[in-house]
């Protein structure tokens, strides 16, 4: 399309169904990229961060073995005393062995402060950076707004790093204030010129959940996406997935130091390089045909929380769209029984604003399907399409078995686990697999391990990103 932002590709796992096949189907994967003649412009942004200061995440990361080595020797030196943060008990060091432990361990809190000095030193002119601190209260640290120099942004990250200024914020985690902030932040800063964001940076483990959410759906309404990454050994990672999936974020698993920094670095890169602004994609079935769902499949798997029927059209916003990463979406069409020919089965309807002008832009496609007689010649089956089928397959049979098990069904959480296990062995994944199947062999005993948990997670959550690496 001439003019256009993006470029819009659209191919279908199948173009024919037998005459008479139970429950047939077609899935359509619509690929979204910068337009490869117009390269996505790199916009200023806005980046409002939430930064988690609470005791959980200034705990100094150490394995079993580190932390009773330093239990022993505190414990020797009478520098070892009880604590509690966010409700959780445990020990906290004093005096000499405390420093001996800072110069030989790091907390989440200063490797995330690290990764944000180096996110800072990517801002351009134009830019607005903007950090609230929270735990058991919350607090504008830096106002970007004000044009300060960046040096002072610098200094006051590098002084949270190191330890030598850490915001005297609590030890709970309550979010809600923290997120009026930034939806007030937002709010004075919108504007087509800038593509925002926000940023949350958290174990997850929040007091105040519900009030939480209410609070980021005036985020949410404004068109903002939220980001979230988990920090530490231990976090809700169900909390914040859910709040990214809703309001149109990634989600990122960082439990080291260079995973955090990579995160932010992938982030940042998708956010200043925009090639469509808050993209939405409908879709309608056509003589008797009924769409089934819309799905985005890439740059990460998600299954959209807010879905509207307009008439007879199914349609979700999907947001803006990174140009070099592009998005990839599954759209399925349940078909009626249908007649040998060929039938005009459904529509697409992709509506954007361009990332520069800001004018509306349009693209509509249309869905063809042959009907053939059972004696005709094997179709061709779009083999790429179908493997990201598959891959939506597992994401979704995951997200079953995690759900199960919220509902205090093991049971059936290991039955959709091993589902999943099979699904990856056919699509080639034989290792992953296998951590399935570990993993549902741990929901049997009862002792699940939570690292292993969100690393398969976070890794079936991006296994969409498989089919793009396959390609290149």
């Amino acid at each position: 399309m001439p003019g256009s932002s993006l470029e819009i590709g659209i191919k279908l796992d199948r173009t024919a169904v037998v005459k008479g096949s139970e429950n047939p189907s077609v899935n359509v994967f619509i690929s979204l990229l910068g337009a490869a003649d117009r390269p996505a412009p790199r916009l200023p942004v806005t980046l409002i961060v939430l930064l988690d200061c609470s005791g959980t995440v200034r705990r100094l990361i150490l394995d079993p073995s580190q932390r009773q080595h330093w239990i022993d020797v505190a414990k020797g030196r009478s520098e070892l005393r009880q604590a509690e943060s966010d409700h959780r008990s445990g020990y906290a060091f004093t005096g000499r062995t405390l420093a001996e432990v800072r110069r030989s361990a790091r907390c989440p809190l200063s490797i995330a402060a690290a990764a944000l000095r180096k996110l800072a030193t990517g801002l351009r002119e134009g830019d607005v950076f903007c950090l609230v601190g929270f735990a058991t209260q919350s607090r504008l640290l830096y106002d970007g707004r004000r044009r300060l120099l960046r040096q002072s942004l610098e200094s006051l990250l590098r002084a949270i790093e190191e330890r030598t200024e850490t915001p005297a914020l609590g030890d709970g985690t309550r979010l809600r204030e923290a997120a009026r902030i930034a939806a007030d932040l937002l709010r004075s800063e919108a504007t087509t010129k800038r593509v925002p964001r926000l940023l949350l940076l958290t174990d997850g483990i929040v007091e105040d959940k519900t009030e939480a959410l209410q609070q980021l759906e005036e985020v949410r309404k404004q068109g903002v996406a939220i980001t979230t990454v988990g920090l530490g050994q231990e976090f809700d990672e169900e909390y914040l997935s859910r709040i990214a999936d809703w309001t149109g974020g990634a989600y990122y698993y960082a439990a080291r130091a260079e995973d955090i920094e990579a995160k932010l670095a992938e982030e940042f890169g998708i956010l200043s390089s925009v090639a469509a602004r808050q993209l939405r994609v409908a879709a309608r079935g056509l003589e008797g045909a009924v769409v089934n769902s819309i799905t985005q499949v890439r740059p990460q798997m998600r299954m959209f929380e807010e879905i509207r029927l307009r008439d007879d059209w199914f349609e979700v916003t999907v947001g803006d769209v990174g140009g070099p990463a592009g998005a990839g979406l599954l759209a399925e069409f349940y078909l009626p029984w249908l007649d040998p020919g060929r039938h005009f089965v459904g529509e697409i309807q992709l509506e954007w604003l361009h990332p520069e002008s800001g004018k509306p832009q349009q693209s509509v496609h249309r869905v063809h399907v042959d009907c053939l007689e059972p004696a005709s010649p094997p179709h061709l089956v779009d083999k790429q399409v179908e493997q990201d089928v598959r891959r939506l397959q597992v994401y979704r049979t995951e997200r079953a078995a995690e759900w199960a098990l919220e509902g205090g069904r093991p049971g059936l959480s290991t039955v959709h686990l091993r589902e999943a296990s099979q699904l990856l062995s056919k699509i080639g994944e034989t290792e992953m697999a296998d951590q399935f199947e570990r993993q549902a062999s741990d929901v049997e005993s009862g002792e699940v391990d939570s690292d292993h948990t969100k690393t398969i997670k976070d890794w079936v959550r991006r296994l969409g990103q498989q089919r793009e690496e396959e390609s290149q």
